[in-house]
Parts: structure tokens; sequence; C-alpha cells
């Protein structure tokens, strides 16, 4: 099977992975595989992050956030570097 590689559309987040926010916070995502994400550009995939907003509507802000607004990584596949939930 062919690997094709597909970057997330402009405004989306970069390379997955631990992130330093605002005032030196770190945020770090985990993957899980479950429903289709929605479609971005030519991304595909079916694999969520669970991670933490910087603005907490509920439960503290934590949540799935789809894999087709991370760009790195190929359609189908989990982001590198982060660990599976």
């Amino acid at each position: 099977m062919k690997r094709t590689l597909a970057s997330a559309a402009s405004g989306c987040w970069g390379n997955a992975g631990s992130k330093q926010g605002p005032g030196g916070a770190t945020y770090t995502a985990q993957q899980f595989t479950d429903r289709e994400n929605p479609p971005v550009g030519d991304a595909r995939n079916n694999w969520w992050l669970w991670t933490q907003a910087d603005d907490a509507y509920s439960n503290n802000g934590w949540g799935w956030f789809p894999a087709t607004k991370v760009s790195g990584g190929g359609n189908y596949q989990p982001i590198p570097g982060l660990q599976n939930c």
C-alpha cells in the first residue's frame, strides 16, 4: 500500500505533539482511531486527538480534535510523535 501524505489546510495546527502555549503552559495530545474526521482539503483520517483547548467551554477544555486539522502524517495514519490513548 502506498502511503499518501496530506497536509491540513491553511489555518490548522501544524505538526502535532507537545505544544507550548501562552505563559509557558505545555499541552500534549494523545490519539485514538474511531469514526471519520471532517475532510480538510485532501486530508482524510479517522484518528482523533485528545487535548485541552485554550478556552474551556466545558470539561475544563478537554475534548477530541480531528487529525485532519493537523498537518503532518498521512491519510488514515496516526500523527507521528503522539502516543495512542
